[in-house]
């Protein structure tokens, strides 16, 4: 073998080896010291809560409102976000885009609201509106549905942990972890059911909403009474973070009824008997 034949295939065998581990390490995922643990939301310590109104918020046309202002006497469903995400904060907003105008007995703006709001201090208007067209935004629901980012940034840890909330920057997959969650809020600002996963259902959503609206919007009647059969009907199961057929609601039903029934058939029998 000619001394230059050998001199390109050490070359070769070296390159080779440089670029092997250079590749493993690129698709390798990174390992995460974090304990995704922490992410949990303690509902027993946070469903209840009351959140502050006086947070102020700024649209992507640089209005300023409360947070207060968007809740104004109806449940409103809290969806946090960051706006640099290219994963699951756009996947949740458009889900929720999704169900937005078609829970029924719900209409947006006048039974409900939706604000979709920032936990990244680094976001402002430009990703404000860049994440908007990324979801493409119900502009037509703006007073219905808000995308708004804090007027003044050291306040979102605050707000975030008044929620059960928590997050963190991972630097080595330079993203943030947090809870995928829709945070419903009664119509006095109380936290009332956490949902969670990008594939929620509408049901689960509708029933949320008049959970946390029951007895507070002026309703009518007839209305409310419908609610209330969701309600009962369905439970919320901690576990899996939606909501379940309450097979023991039907259970004390029929129980009911059917020692109501048992109650009046021997009523007549014995009205029979003392006729005779």
């Amino acid at each position: 073998m000619s001394v230059l034949r050998l001199l390109f295939l050490l070359s070769i065998l070296s390159l080779a080896v440089s670029v092997v581990p250079a590749t493993a390490e690129y698709v390798q995922v990174p390992e995460n010291s974090h304990d995704p643990s922490i992410l949990k939301i303690d509902e027993t310590s946070f469903l209840g809560a009351k959140v502050r109104g006086d947070y102020l918020l700024s649209d992507g046309a640089g209005r300023e409102f409360t947070l207060e202002s968007r809740i104004d006497s109806k449940p409103m469903v809290l969806v946090l976000s960051y706006y640099e995400c290219d994963g699951v904060c756009p996947t949740v907003n458009a889900t929720m885009k999704e169900m937005f105008s078609s829970i029924e007995g719900h209409v947006p703006g006048r039974d409900f609201s939706v604000l979709t709001l920032s936990f990244d201090k680094t976001d402002d208007a430009l990703e404000m509106g860049m994440f908007e067209e990324r979801i493409g935004f119900p502009g037509a629901l703006e007073g219905a549905w808000k995308v708004a980012i804090m007027k003044n940034p050291e306040e979102i840890e605050t707000l975030t942990k008044s929620v059960g909330f928590n997050f963190f920057w991972s630097n080595s997959d330079k993203v943030f972890a947090h809870p995928n969650v829709f945070i419903v809020l009664t119509a006095d600002g109380r936290v009332s059911r956490y949902l969670y996963g990008a594939q929620m259902k509408k049901k689960d959503l509708g029933i949320a909403i008049a959970e946390a609206g029951f007895g507070k919007t002026g309703r009518s009647k007839i209305k409310d009474l419908s609610d209330l059969y969701l309600i009962a009907c369905y439970s919320y199961n901690f576990e899996e973070g939606s909501y379940t057929i309450n097979y023991p609601f039907f259970i004390g039903v029929g129980s009911f009824f059917l020692s109501a029934g048992f109650i009046f058939i021997s009523i007549l029998v014995f009205k029979k008997r003392a006729r005779r």
